[in-house]
């Protein structure tokens, strides 16, 4: 039986009295095939799982984006008791309200680039309300989807400076049929705009395909943000490539490289991103190693 707690003095008084590692999973709601993969695999660990629901106004650069994000509170409360997790925890707004964060500075590196120079605000949010939940559940395992790579190292960074034994377990991006990596934003598109969404991956394959068989002048990149553009996407937000450990550019040492990308698409902001193993430049080209 799935118990759910709104009230955050509630969920003190449960947890105190636990004794099962704790697995934890926080979303923002409107929950997808991506969310249940998330859960299937936190299931696969012994102990007690917890899902959060919490649409974090500190996280939404914009206000309009905030009102108008996805919330389907009922049916989701239906998938977390088909799924038999044991407990939802679902805050009002007042959650996010009274926080203090320090030394957001030691975060710049990783949230002053790609979404973050793209989104002023939206890391610093996250830190602020993450750092709360993990301070309230001390979760043993936290289980996170890698589509939002980027927010999964600035969280294992959280995790570290607040010095928790909390292990982090990455999970695949899960996809549609099309390529399409699943997220509740996808909601908003029309048919249409989710068949040409679709493009986006098959352009980051080309991309990485391209790498590893002959390799790609940097300068190419402009073509292939031309191409999402005749594609059906009104903007293309950023198209990089980036070491996936600290997210610095990548240089002549070979390391482990992600292309990263946020294009928008019937003025729905998408991100992706796709693994491209050892990469490194030469000669003004992107080449596998």
């Amino acid at each position: 039986m799935t118990l759910i707690i709104r009230n955050l003095e509630k969920l003190k008084q449960i947890l105190k009295i636990n004794n099962k590692s704790i697995k934890f999973i926080p979303t923002l709601g409107n929950l997808h095939d991506g969310h249940k993969k998330l859960i299937f695999e936190s299931q696969k660990i012994s102990g007690i799982s917890i899902v959060s629901i919490f649409v974090n106004p500190l996280q939404f650069e914009n206000k309009l984006d905030f009102l108008s994000y996805p919330k389907t509170f009922t049916r989701d409360i239906r998938i977390i008791k088909n799924l038999n997790v044991e407990i939802l925890f679902a805050p009002n707004v007042s959650f996010s309200k009274n926080i203090k964060f320090k030394n957001l500075d030691q975060y710049e590196k990783l949230i002053k680039v790609l979404c973050g120079k793209n989104r002023p605000g939206h890391f610093e949010g996250v830190i602020m309300i993450l750092s709360k939940f993990l301070d309230i559940i001390k979760p043993n395992y936290l289980i996170l989807g890698d589509k939002d790579f980027q927010q999964t190292l600035v969280i294992k960074k959280l995790v570290q400076n607040m010095i928790l034994k909390t292990k982090i377990k990455l999970i695949k991006t899960h996809r549609m049929q099309s390529g399409l990596a699943l997220s509740s934003r996808n909601l908003l598109l029309s048919n249409a705009g989710r068949a040409n969404a679709a493009n986006l991956f098959k352009i980051m394959k080309d991309i990485k395909s391209s790498i590893k068989n002959k390799g790609l002048l940097i300068t190419e990149f402009n073509n292939y943000k031309d191409l999402l553009i005749s594609s059906g996407f009104e903007k293309v937000n950023y198209l990089e490539i980036r070491n996936e450990n600290d997210l610095s550019h990548v240089d002549t040492t070979p390391t482990k490289a992600r292309l990263f990308a946020s294009a928008n698409i019937e003025k729905v902001k998408l991100i992706d991103n796709l693994s491209l193993g050892q990469i490194s430049i030469h000669n003004k080209y992107y080449t596998s190693s």
